[in-house]
């Protein structure tokens, strides 16, 4: 039975002089310690639904820093990507031109040499001042043995043998042609 049940049930009984007092006072003093109880109890609910209101406060606040946390990380990550992307696409372009300057450089270089080779031949000079006409490396570069150079015997009077090729023959190898190179970058 509730309390207002019971309070609205209570019919105190009649003496002389008008209600029982003891009953009365009883009523009274139970009437007031339940409301005393229901009042320590609502407290405490009121208490902890304000702890757990600051707890969801803090916690969305949380939240919300994580998410622009997140979202700011999310953008430098994008923006270096596209840093990275776009140096990658340089450094292609570089190499791209570097191969290609390279390449007409070795070109020239071995055109000129077998050109060199073919007068001095054609002149009749000797084996020993071929080995005289050797192109300067740049700095930084290992000399390598001239090609220029091959021994008498190998040579016919007609120019450098067909089987062992002209020099520019042996270079195509080497050669490169960017166009030929598939780029890693996908572009």
């Amino acid at each position: 039975m509730s309390l207002s049940s019971e309070v609205s049930s209570f019919r105190p009984r009649r003496t002389l002089f008008g209600y029982d007092r003891r009953a009365t006072e009883d009523f009274c003093d139970y009437v007031a310690g339940v409301l005393e109880d229901t009042s320590r109890q609502l407290e405490r609910t009121e208490s902890e639904l304000f702890e757990y209101r600051e707890k969801e406060q803090s916690l969305n606040e949380a939240l919300l820093s994580v998410a622009k946390s997140a979202e700011a990380i999310k953008h430098d990550v994008h923006q270096e990507a596209e840093s990275i992307r776009a140096n990658a696409r340089d450094l292609e372009e570089l190499v791209a031109a570097t191969c290609a300057h390279l390449s007409a450089f070795l070109t020239e270089t071995l055109e000129t040499l077998e050109q060199v080779a073919g007068d001095a031949h054609s002149r009749g000079e000797t084996a020993d001042s071929e080995a005289e006409l050797q192109v300067r490396e740049p700095d930084g570069f290992e000399e390598e043995p001239s090609f220029a150079a091959e021994p008498a015997a190998e040579r016919k009077d007609n120019g450098p043998s067909e089987e062992s090729g002209s020099v520019l023959g042996r270079m195509r190898p080497y050669l490169v042609d960017p166009s030929d190179r598939p780029s890693p970058w996908g572009t």
